[in-house]
């Protein structure tokens, strides 16, 4: 039966179906039986009624776990649907099974309904238990029942031992928490990381990602990025590192994230510097810096100081590398709690490791090993007593590959060659536990051409010199590849073959004029980024004039040029509630021209409206600063004294009287006369808008009766 179900019901159709499933759950609406028989395989379902969203909740649920699988989202139960789920028999551990269970599911309803009339609830209720028996987690004896379809039922998926409570339990309404279901990958991505399955982790990451950008989720589309960036930089892809972290960098920038663009910028500083893009790293490293200051926490400071101590030293700036890297243990010894110093002073080492390599090369010997060596043996104490960075000792593949080139290259340069031969196998291993080429061949190449050169056997120093410049140029480590230049030059000299050493450093020369036009290339995107951020700045600070311009023009009347009806609402009720029992109240004052209708009726609507511009004027001449005039409409005005006594507030009213009945208004039109009335009432406690203002327009009305 489920064969024939399987062969009719495509996946075509049974997208189709989900689509339209989840158009309807997502605006809580029920299907009509007609909006299926277009898409369902078997065509109108025979006893499905409008209303009865259970095939289409299933098929809503196929939609859902084709999008776990096409965009790799973990989907936990409460993202299937509204109701509550069994929750110890679906997880992303067994998603397989899931999609099994599910699709067995809607099959069965599928076909049931579709063969005649009502479902066989009886079938469908036996094989859920069979399933349930599988993948509940109570084992082969499990007695779990399906719920009971009724008004009280939570889930037909429900197990009995282990439902929601129905305060647990989501609203029907709730949309589905996609973002839980992407922070939750995100984690199992930095998980896989933490134990050196940096692979997986970055798999995870791109699902994520993916994921991101079909929800249009900025955010974790960020935190994708830079998860891709951290194991793109763990696999040696520092091309996709730096595009993966200069994409995260600016996404956290346009979200205004100061957190998640200080990690971002630490992570493109280290992978800018790697790819020997010195002034671009050293750049984003200085702008961590300073963005650091601006967040409460310390670890940010830490992260954008080690970063920048990384940019210096393999930009050959050793003394401000050990500044900034100073800085940084500095800053996490004084943190409360206190923070880890592992990376920092792994850079320390590098630091000095960079340092004493290049002085040999310019004065032919070195000066001194012991801070290398006690730099590495205070980076072990650390792991020893647990602090490791975050993780433990034995699982960072790249720390304990990184400690054996460290202790192999000490033994080669105090001459225990017997030893470093041993100690450089043990290296090998390390380098090999990613499954892939990564920069630790490169450590390695350059350990055992150190190793070939201390017993002369020139050969194989030169072989693995070049090896070491062909794994570095393989996995974008362009500053191993040049270090692999200065190598092979040193050991040319040391044979008395000056000419080959020229040409040495002439192909070092040569590289390093590639890495300065790749940089150029990198440099031309970031100026367009910057232009089109610019762009959008502009047509933000365009919306923001227009959206203050618009807000004027809604609170002010266009005929007058003063506030209008909406500004005296806004200030009047700002005063209103303010504490009236303490100083003086404030007043408001209604104002009445006096018949305006006969001057629009005998000199016209024009010099009506002159006469309203200039009463206008007349009000906003004798007001103070902090007191406001508004048009309410018509010939109506209002005047708000923001503190005054009343009859101080009348005294002003009574001038206002008088300049208006004694203004020029012949000037206008020969024979006009205009006044107006006034009616002033203060404001009491418990007075709203309407009270206060019904108070001043019946003190008006007697000022025009007593002047009548």
């Amino acid at each position: 039966m489920l064969g024939d179900a399987r062969s009719n019901y495509t996946r075509t159709a049974r997208m189709a179906l989900a689509e339209k499933a989840v158009a309807c759950t997502m605006h809580n609406c029920a299907p009509h039986t007609t909006e299926i028989e277009a898409v369902h395989p078997f065509g109108l379902v025979p006893g499905l009624r409008d209303g009865d969203i259970t095939l289409w909740e299933t098929a809503a649920i196929v939609q859902y776990l084709d999008e776990c699988f096409d965009t790799g989202v973990s989907l936990r139960p409460a993202s299937i649907s509204g109701r509550a789920r069994c929750t110890q028999w679906i997880s992303p551990v067994n998603s397989q099974l899931y999609d099994t269970m599910v699709r067995r599911y809607v099959l069965l309803i599928i076909f049931s309904k579709g063969q005649g009339g009502q479902a066989d609830r009886g079938t469908i209720d036996k094989a859920l238990v069979n399933i349930k028996q599988q993948f509940c987690g109570h084992g082969p004896q499990c007695r779990c029942q399906p719920k009971q379809r009724g008004a009280e039922a939570t889930s037909l998926f429900a197990c009995n031992a282990h439902v929601l409570t129905q305060n647990q339990a989501m609203p029907p309404t709730a949309q589905p928490r996609r973002n839980e279901g992407l922070e939750a990958l995100l984690r199992d991505a930095h998980t896989a990381l933490d134990r050196g399955d940096v692979q997986s982790g970055r798999a995870t990451s791109q699902k994520v990602l993916k994921a991101a950008e079909g929800l249009a989720n900025p955010r974790y589309e960020a935190k994708a990025l830079l998860c891709l960036a951290h194991c793109d930089r763990m696999l040696s892809r520092y091309r996709r590192a730096h595009r993966a972290s200069q994409r995260a960098a600016q996404n956290f920038h346009l979200l205004g994230d100061i957190s998640g663009e200080v990690m971002a910028l630490s992570t493109h500083a280290i992978v800018s510097v790697t790819l020997g893009r010195s002034e671009e790293a050293v750049e984003a490293a200085l702008l961590s810096v300073r963005l650091s200051q601006f967040l409460e926490h310390p670890e940010h400071s830490v992260l954008s100081y080690n970063a920048l101590g990384v940019a210096y030293f393999w930009s050959h700036g050793f003394e401000k590398a050990e500044q900034a890297l100073q800085t940084a243990v500095e800053i996490a010894e004084h943190a409360e709690p206190q923070l880890s110093t592992f990376q920092p002073r792994v850079n320390q080492w590098w630091n000095e490791l960079l340092r004493v390599f290049h002085e040999r090369y310019y004065v032919g010997a070195f000066t001194g090993l012991d801070k290398l060596r006690k730099l590495r043996e205070a980076i072990i104490t650390l792991i020893a007593s647990g602090d490791a960075g975050g993780a433990a000792a034995g699982t960072h593949i790249t720390t304990e590959a990184v400690l054996q080139f460290g202790l192999c290259l000490e033994q080669c340069w105090h001459g225990r060659i017997g030893q470093a031969r041993l100690d450089v196998e043990v290296l090998a291993q390390w380098a090999q536990r990613y499954g892939t080429v990564t920069w630790l061949g490169a450590l390695e190449s350059w350990v055992r051409a150190e190793i070939a050169w201390a017993q002369a056997d020139w050969a194989g120093a030169m072989k693995e010199a070049a090896r070491m410049i062909d794994v570095a140029v393989q996995v974008e480590h362009e500053q191993l590849a040049c270090l692999g230049h200065l190598l092979s030059s040193q050991m040319y000299v040391a044979q008395g073959r000056n000419g080959q050493a020229v040409d040495e450093l002439r192909r070092l020369r040569l590289r390093e004029q590639l890495i300065r036009a790749d940089g150029l290339e990198t440099r031309e995107k970031v100026i367009e980024w910057q232009v089109d951020l610019r762009l959008r700045q502009q047509h933000v600070n365009r919306l923001e004039i227009t959206s203050r311009h618009l807000e004027r023009l809604s609170l002010e009347d266009s005929l007058t040029g003063i506030p209008n009806r909406r500004s005296f609402e806004r200030y009047a009720g700002e005063l209103l509630r303010g504490d009236l029992a303490h100083g003086l109240p404030p007043c408001v004052a209604l104002i009445d021209v006096d018949k305006f209708k006969q001057i629009n009726d005998n000199y016209s609507h024009q010099v009506g409206d002159e006469v309203l511009r200039n009463i206008a004027q007349i009000l906003r001449s004798h007001i103070r600063e902090d007191d406001m005039a508004a048009r309410l409409a018509g010939d109506e005005f209002v005047i708000v004294f923001k503190n005054a006594e009343l009859a101080v507030a009348q005294q002003v009213c009574q001038r206002i009287s008088d300049a208006v009945r004694n203004f020029d208004w012949s000037s206008i039109n020969a024979g006009l006369a205009s006044s107006i009335s006034i009616g002033v009432a203060a404001a009491e406690p418990g007075d709203t808008i309407e009270t206060l203002t019904h108070r001043s327009d019946a003190a008006m009305y007697r000022h025009k009766k007593l002047r009548a």
